[in-house]
């Protein structure tokens, strides 16, 4: 049994956690907040440039007890390009980080674990077991492996609106996915607790490493926000939702502009459809100006307000890795989803046709789509049981309590 300590605990950021926003800052942001009510937490934010916009500074600074910022640009393309051939460290990492201006913002404190959040910023842990010396417990927050990620890039080479260059850069990225396994083990050696979002990016971590890994990795999924589920799941109005980063996930939008929403427009012509998430290339936006019904909003900071008033959540992802943040907010938030295998990764007991909906194809998304807009029995149905699951799997307490405790155990074994 591990007795319960007062821990100091450095969190180390390249995206600040507040407002949780993305795949990155939803689970950063939690866990920082969790762990801050019950220890001592600093957080170590780590810029690209001098000159980068800090917004909700003063927001960020209240989650914690001390707060710190470095700049680190990262290296030329043919530097980091070089050391991925080399086996050192992947073309997303390769920043210059100031040992010496790390040594005189923290050097001066004690940590009983540091927390990296955010693959990219992994290879940081080498400057900071040079500058912290008495072996703290070492946390990879990487959520996804990263070979996985990679691996599973070639799904999306035949999505439509890519350009022929699009799809030569993710068969490249499928061909480096044999390559940078190694030196994701490489990296991953050097921390002792790897939290992942599912089984299968344990199972490729395990791979990697030829079983290496098996003992530092646990798999704990995010949770969702507990006022998800006060969200009224009453609809006045036939508007359907995707949200999502459209820089990752615009090629899919585009897909769903062309092949699924003019058949659900045009059999519900009063039907709506809003699109949330940044990045949207000059393309997409164009796209969605001119479809009939669609609108786009770039980022709303109220999570409940993403998901109030939507009728059903049209989520597919096109990737077979990893917990989709979304879709759980949705079920949680009584939205009913309709999306692809991908789409409900990671989330026990579900069942297609109870808890959402799984679609193989155009055809199929588009009678799940219309099916559940005709049948408001079956989408009250659907979102009472969707609900009921993710409150049952997915409350944030319990992965905080469980972090906490493998920290605690790995902390007092160095002791």
């Amino acid at each position: 049994m591990v007795t319960a300590q007062f821990m100091q605990i450095l969190f180390v950021l390249d995206q600040l956690p507040y407002p949780p926003r993305n795949g990155v800052t939803v689970p950063t942001y939690n866990y920082l907040r969790g762990l801050a009510e019950r220890h001592d937490v600093s957080l170590l934010f780590v810029r690209r440039n001098p000159d980068e916009d800090l917004a909700c500074l003063d927001e960020n600074k209240a989650l914690v007890a001390n707060f710190w910022t470095i700049t680190a640009p990262k290296r030329p393309a043919w530097f980091r390009i070089g050391n991925e051939l080399r086996g050192q460290s992947m073309f997303h990492m390769g920043r210059r980080y100031d040992e010496t201006e790390l040594r005189c913002l923290c050097g001066g404190y004690h940590f009983d674990a540091i927390w990296v959040s955010d693959d990219g910023l992994l290879d940081v842990v080498y400057s900071l077991k040079r500058l912290f010396r008495e072996a703290p417990v070492y946390v990879a927050g990487i959520n996804d492996a990263i070979t996985g990620v990679f691996r599973g890039a070639i799904r999306n080479v035949w999505l439509v609106g890519l350009t022929p260059l699009a799809r030569i850069l993710l068969v490249v990225k499928w061909l480096r996915s044999w390559r940078i396994g190694a030196i994701e083990n490489r990296l991953l050696e050097q921390y002792d607790f790897i939290p992942v979002q599912s089984e299968a990016d344990k199972r490729m971590l395990e791979k990697i490493s030829r079983g290496g890994l098996a003992d530092k990795v646990m798999v704990l999924p995010n949770g969702v926000d507990s006022s998800l589920f006060s969200v009224s799941s009453e609809k006045s109005r036939k508007d359907l939702l995707f949200v999502g980063s459209l820089r990752g996930y615009g090629p899919i939008v585009e897909w769903l502009m062309v092949h699924v929403w003019p058949a659900v427009s045009e059999r519900h012509p009063d039907a709506t459809m809003t699109i949330i998430g940044r990045g949207a290339s000059e393309r997409l936006k164009k796209q969605i100006e001119e479809a009939r019904g669609v609108s786009h909003i770039p980022f709303l900071e109220n999570l409940q307000d993403v998901y109030r008033g939507r009728m059903v959540a049209i989520l597919p992802v096109r990737k077979s890795w990893g917990l989709i943040n979304k879709v759980i907010e949705s079920m949680a938030a009584g939205v009913p989803v309709v999306g692809d295998t991908g789409s409900f990764n990671s989330i026990p007991d579900f069942q297609d046709g109870v808890h959402g909906v799984v679609a193989k194809d155009a055809e199929s998304m588009i009678q799940a789509v219309t099916g559940l807009i005709d049948n408001e029995k079956r989408r009250s149905e659907m979102a009472d049981a969707a609900r009921n699951l993710i409150r049952q799997h997915f409350v944030w307490k319990d992965r905080i309590d469980r972090a906490e405790r493998r920290i605690q155990e790995l902390s007092n074994q160095t002791q």
